[in-house]
């Protein structure tokens, strides 16, 4: 594999795979550092990258979400110009309530229109 043909798979990886930095580095044997450099370099920001980043696991601040919410959530988020990582528990309320949905008992409830 050629570095041209090795970069184009990093970057597919954590474009589309979800992967990230560290794993692409343990992954193609390269720092973390050098992957945040390949992925730079090739102009993708962590914007660019789809669904499979949300997480993989359901919970998020202690509630259960469904991908699809996840998503919704997601695109919210980034209206609102904050990254998923520093929404707190009144704001994901916030956020869920602009979704449509509400957060009752750690659950996440779909608010039917009258």
């Amino acid at each position: 594999m050629t570095n041209t043909e090795r970069n184009e798979s990093i970057c597919h990886l954590y474009k589309e795979g979800g992967l990230t930095l560290g794993q692409l580095g343990q992954r193609f044997h390269l720092s973390r550092e050098r992957i945040r450099q390949i992925v730079k370099r090739a102009g993708l920001t962590k914007e660019d990258r789809t669904s499979a980043v949300i997480t993989s696991t359901d919970e998020f601040l202690g509630v259960n979400i469904p991908k699809e919410i996840k998503l919704a959530l997601r695109k919210e988020a980034q209206k609102r110009g904050v990254s998923m990582s520093s929404v707190t528990t009144k704001t994901l309320r916030d956020m869920l309530k602009s979704c449509g949905y509400k957060l009752q008992d750690k659950k996440i409830v779909e608010v039917v229109a009258p």
